[in-house]
């Protein structure tokens, strides 16, 4: 693994030095600001952030040494660089995570970084905000966001046909045209328990209480959420939602996804007539819930430029910048201002839906430890409920499945 980052960060350097900005944790400017980001998935949006972080340097005088990891390999790389001595003093940092790193001393608190620059909590989407406070600080800003919606095939499902309510939802589930299945499912592993937040939130239900003192998903609100996803995959033969590219081919009526599946479905199935909706509720009328997911911006405690770090990101939070950044992961800006569906996007109307959804999307706990709860103790429990074998799994089956999670999670963060 450290050859490949190494290897890595090697390209990345050469690559972008012709830009005018240092790129690499090799860099001999001992001087400059380390950003660590995650890596743009085309090159013109590599492009694109070089040229961002170069007009600052340009700008300000303040060297960036611009750092682009893989986001698959991102937290493993940004681990093994606080065991040395070549740590990031601004860097991209996944939602859940904040709370991990703010815990142990490792993040700065930043709570004078908002009043100096003129932010408030209300200048950003609720849920946004709500992952970068940790105990009775903040410790990281929100940069982009997304949240889950619901996808359809305009072949099966018109437009007036959408669900308005779960009952709805698993009525069109009813009468399946032939080699269909009413969705493709929520994954597995850390995305089985994304999704299921989803769900619980809108079943009423919630992770963690209030005060993140006490877990709560192990609740009725719980199975109710357990038992709707059961009642789904039922009526969602294996054979056709597991099958490749199940949406995308036509043989699913719906698909849970964010903002960035939009015009990876687009391009990818050009033939495919789909549309976007938000969430069902469990009863109709009720407030449509969603998850949350994104990056924030921190810095380390370690640093000794967090002057130039702070500068840095109010520039990346401007406007145009904000929405640039926004636009190389497919997210929205956290900011709501700069929150917007570019005018002539052919598929505004799609994410205008996510956006919308946006004012409803629901954190995850900000407890330390949490992702290691999410990715296995909670994801375990719906492993099982959710099995080919257990189409028939009783409520207090569901409870019980549940209440280990909980257990383990309990223990796991010693609450």
């Amino acid at each position: 693994m450290k050859k490949i980052v190494a290897t890595v960060l090697s390209v990345l350097m050469l690559g972008s030095l012709s830009a005018g900005v240092l790129a690499g944790c090799a860099s001999k400017d001992s001087g400059a600001l380390s950003f660590w980001a995650y890596e743009p998935s085309s090159s013109e949006d590599i492009a694109g952030l070089r040229r961002l972080v170069s007009d600052f340097t340009e700008e300000t005088g303040i060297v960036v040494n611009l750092n682009l990891v893989p986001k698959d390999e991102y937290n493993t790389s940004f681990n093994t660089s606080l065991l040395g001595s070549k740590k990031p003093d601004v860097a991209y940092l996944d939602q859940p995570l904040i709370a991990d790193y703010a815990s142990d001393g490792t993040l700065a608190e930043l709570s004078s970084f908002y009043s100096e620059n003129g932010y408030t909590s209300d200048d950003f989407f609720d849920g946004a905000y709500t992952t970068v406070t940790y105990g009775e600080g903040v410790y990281g800003v929100p940069l982009t966001m997304t949240t889950t919606v619901v996808f359809y095939n305009k072949d099966y499902v018109s437009e007036d046909a959408l669900p308005a309510s779960w009952a709805e939802w698993l009525a069109l589930g009813e009468e399946l045209p032939a080699q269909t299945a009413l969705f493709d499912g929520i994954g597995n592993g850390g995305y089985m328990s994304w999704y299921f937040q989803a769900f619980l939130s809108n079943a009423g239900g919630s992770l963690m209480n209030e005060g993140n003192t006490e877990i709560t998903f192990n609740s009725e609100q719980g199975v109710t959420a357990a038992q709707m996803l059961r009642e789904m995959y039922n009526l969602s033969p294996a054979e056709y939602r597991n099958s490749t590219n199940a949406f995308g081919n036509g043989h699913t009526l719906f698909k849970l996804g964010s903002s960035s599946d939009i015009e990876t479905i687009y391009d990818a199935f050009p033939n495919l007539d789909f549309g976007v909706t938000a969430f069902p509720p469990q009863e109709t009328g009720d407030t449509s819930y969603s998850n949350i997911g994104g990056e924030n911006l921190v810095i380390l405690e370690s640093s000794k430029k967090k002057d130039d770090a702070e500068k840095l990101i109010a520039y990346l939070l401007r406007g145009e910048n904000v929405k640039q950044i926004a636009q190389f992961t497919g997210n929205f800006a956290a900011l709501k201002e700069y929150a917007v569906v570019e005018e002539g996007d052919v598929c505004a109307e799609m994410k205008q839906v996510v956006l919308d959804q946006l004012d409803t999307a629901q954190a995850r706990p900000s407890v330390a430890g949490w992702l290691y709860v999410n990715d296995n103790y909670i994801a375990t429990a719906l492993e099982n409920i959710l099995a080919e074998d257990a189409s028939d799994i009783s409520a207090a089956d569901i409870l019980a499945q549940l209440d280990t999670a909980a257990s383990q999670a309990k223990s796991y963060l010693k609450i």
